[in-house]
Parts: C-alpha cells; sequence; structure tokens
C-alpha cells in the first residue's frame, strides 16, 4: 500500500542518514549495520515479502539502538576529557 511504502522510504532515509553520520573508525559496525538495514528493507520491498519487511524493522530498530549507545559513549568519554582538563588548568 501506499502508507507502508511512504513509511519504508522515511526508514529508508532515517537509516541512510545513520549511515552518513561521521563516527570515528574506532566503534566496530557503524557503516556496516545501517547498510545491512538498508539492503534487508530494500529487498524486502522488491520482494513484497510481509515477514521479510518486519525483520528489516527489527534490524533497523537495533541499528538504531546501538548507533545511539556508541554516540553516548562517545559523548560521556568526551565529557569526562573535558572535566578532566579543566580540572588540570584550574589546579
Amino acid at each position: 500500500t501506499r502508507a507502508a511504502r511512504l513509511v519504508n522510504g522515511l526508514i529508508l532515509t532515517f537509516l541512510g542518514i545513520l549511515l552518513a553520520m561521521p563516527f570515528p573508525p574506532l566503534p566496530p559496525l557503524t557503516n556496516t549495520l545501517p547498510c545491512y538495514s538498508i539492503i534487508l528493507l530494500s529487498t524486502a520491498m522488491m520482494e513484497e515479502d510481509g515477514v521479510l519487511v518486519w525483520w528489516a524493522y527489527i534490524v533497523a530498530i537495533g541499528t538504531t539502538l546501538y548507533l545511539v549507545l556508541v554516540a553516548g559513549a562517545i559523548e560521556a568519554g568526551f565529557s569526562r576529557l573535558w572535566d578532566w582538563l579543566v580540572h588540570m588548568v584550574a589546579s
């Protein structure tokens, strides 16, 4: 249906944005997981396979959660580094 294609298109757009985000090379799978999610959802749409679409949704949610955790860890690391630098300069 048209609504399903719109939702799938929005998810593909969101995954494309995640793929383009400039994560540092240290955390693994920051580009691989969005690619796999895009390929899986695109294949499911081409084959019009509803079960595969739901699996693609699950993989996309997992990818998003993983990247949110990675971004949070990077932010926490920079925050600790900043606090340490401020403490060193103030001493």
